[in-house]
């Protein structure tokens, strides 16, 4: 089976790892566990980056940071059970032009175990981009319209996701609930 995983907070520990970063920055003290949207959540309320800048204006500047991201637990182990198991596997991430250097410097550092990678620019919508038949993602922005082609998706469950979804999407909170669906679903 083709699967496109989803690399920011589904193999990629990024949002609590950059919240981690900006409160030990900035002194604040927003809990990750308490953003439960991901358009209108603490971090994007801050104003701790100065007039008229947001968190992304600050990642921008420090766009290295994303580079020192951990793994996701159990996300290297489980891209390797996937192609052990004889699926084809894409990387499918969406990244603003100003950053898609750093997918290329954290797949040279953990060298996952995948067929392609694929990067959504501006403008560019994920569902379009890949022939996979299931997604593995934390956005709901990226599912809807996947699960709307008729394809398959997975919902990695995060806080801003918490409670959402559709038909024909399948929640895991953790990598062993992927392979177990993964599986299922074979």
């Amino acid at each position: 089976m083709h699967i496109a995983v989803d690399m920011d907070d589904v193999v990629v520990e990024f949002f609590a790892f950059i919240v981690e970063c900006i409160n030990r920055e900035y002194g604040t003290s927003v809990d990750v566990r308490e953003c439960r949207d991901w358009d209108d959540n603490d971090v994007k309320k801050l104003t701790v980056f100065g007039p008229g800048k947001t968190w992304w204006d600050w990642l921008r500047a420090r766009d290295w940071l994303w580079t020192k991201c951990p793994a996701v637990p159990g996300a290297i182990g489980g891209l390797q059970a996937l192609r052990d198991d004889g699926h084809y596997v894409e990387l499918l991430t969406s990244k603003p032009d100003w950053a898609e250097w750093v997918v290329w410097a954290w797949l040279g550092k953990w060298r996952p175990a995948v067929n392609r990678v694929t990067i959504a620019g501006s403008g560019q919508v994920k569902h379009e981009l890949s022939d996979a038949i299931l997604l593995v993602d934390d956005g709901l922005h990226n599912i809807e319209p996947w699960v709307a082609t008729g394809r398959s998706a997975i919902k990695f469950a995060r806080p801003w996701n918490e409670g959402r979804g559709a038909r024909r999407i399948w929640e895991a909170r953790d990598w062993a609930q992927v392979l177990h669906l993964v599986k299922e679903l074979s």
